[in-house]
């Protein structure tokens, strides 16, 4: 019996604000900030993981990701 598995490998959400950035996260996330994201920036992102994300709404996936920016040592500009 032959079975065919088929993976699409998805940026992660780390990936894009990497991206965004153009460098890593912080080594002590809370302590120092490496960059800010602007609610551009923000949207941005967000609407490109939504398939990914247990949502259908935009701003809860902008808090998602603004979530996961925090933990990487990076601000969320209002």
């Amino acid at each position: 019996m032959s079975q065919s598995l088929s993976s699409s490998k998805r940026v992660t959400t780390a990936s894009l604000i990497r991206a965004a950035l153009g460098r890593a996260g912080s080594p002590q996330p809370g302590h120092k900030a490496v960059g800010a994201l602007s609610r551009d920036q923000l949207r941005r992102i967000a609407i490109r993981k939504l398939p990914d994300l247990n949502t259908t709404e935009a701003d809860a996936a902008m808090r998602i990701v603004a979530g996961t920016a925090r933990s990487m040592g990076v601000r969320v500009e209002e």
